[in-house]
């Protein structure tokens, strides 16, 4: 079994608790860290109900009636992209020191109490990083007028759709549990991980598609069906029949493939494999109303 540690590790809610424990364990020095943490989310939810209330909930995205994702909207996405990069370094950085202690002799020679320890430091590390990034993220969304459901949207058609990027990507031992803790795992066959990360990455995004594709076909104004709002028919329907499909797996409408040819190459450059699933850490705010 893995060692597991409670949500606020990866700032899914800093409780009173969680604070009190750890001001326990560091100290005060430990306690006014927290406190700090604790208003860096504050700040970071404050800054994406901003992009919320401008933009809307990411399930009321409505694509474009033509199927085509203008370039303007792609250069958008990839400035936020750009936006992102510092942070996600950092944090990438702060994943991998926590992954490597996985295999650390030296560390499974100290104590339980003294591994708990320097792992508990690590990890409080990595989340001013997280709230950072979501944070940065929402400024950039708001600075290049572009929602959560617009980005994510691009964001699935891109990597997982066109560049055929894997929805497993992420940490190789750093991941959630049945239970949405983290789970820090030097036991599990990183495959297994992998897998069950794409199982859950896939119906995510599967969520998503079916709520904005049929907010396409809704808004289409036009008597006789368009090639484009038949193949959003014909996809919500694979959708419904298999969760665990990526939209438009058999190949993309001419309509977006056209719109992502010439940005390929900077699409390409600019996926994070490692922070993959952090792109989608405002969604457990929203999946369970859909």
């Amino acid at each position: 079994m893995g060692k597991e540690y409670p949500k606020w590790l990866v700032g899914c809610g800093v409780g009173c608790l969680a604070v009190l424990v750890v001001a326990f364990i560091l100290g005060i020095g430990g306690f006014l860290a927290m406190r700090k943490v604790a208003g860096g989310f504050q700040e970071a939810q404050q800054a994406v109900s901003r992009v919320e209330g401008e933009f809307g909930s990411p399930e009321a995205y409505i694509p474009e009636p033509d199927g085509r994702i203008p370039a303007e909207r792609m250069e958008a996405f990839l400035a936020v992209r750009d936006a992102t990069s510092s942070v996600r370094g950092e944090l990438g950085a702060r994943v991998e020191e926590l992954e490597a202690m996985t295999g650390d002799q030296e560390l499974e020679r100290k104590s339980g109490f003294q591994k708990f320890l320097r792992v508990m430091r690590t990890g409080v590390g990595a989340i001013p990083r997280i709230a950072a990034f979501e944070r940065n993220r929402a400024d950039a969304l708001v600075a290049h007028r572009m929602g959560l459901g617009e980005y994510w949207y691009i964001y699935s058609l891109a990597y997982y759709s066109s560049l055929k990027k894997d929805p497993g990507d992420g940490p190789k031992r750093v991941h959630s549990g049945d239970n949405e803790n983290i789970r820090i795992d030097g036991h599990t066959d990183p495959q297994e991980i992998r897998e069950s990360r794409r199982s859950a990455m896939n119906r995510r995004v599967d969520r998503l598609f079916r709520r904005i594709l049929e907010n396409a076909v809704k808004g289409s104004k036009s008597a006789e069906k368009s090639p484009w709002i038949q193949a959003v028919e014909k996809e919500l329907t694979a959708l419904e029949e298999d969760r665990d499909r990526i939209p438009w797996e058999d190949g993309l409408p001419p309509e977006i493939e056209e719109s992502l040819r010439p940005f390929r190459e900077k699409l390409d450059q600019s996926y994070d494999p490692v922070m993959n699933p952090l792109e989608f850490i405002e969604f457990g705010h929203h999946g369970d109303e859909w």
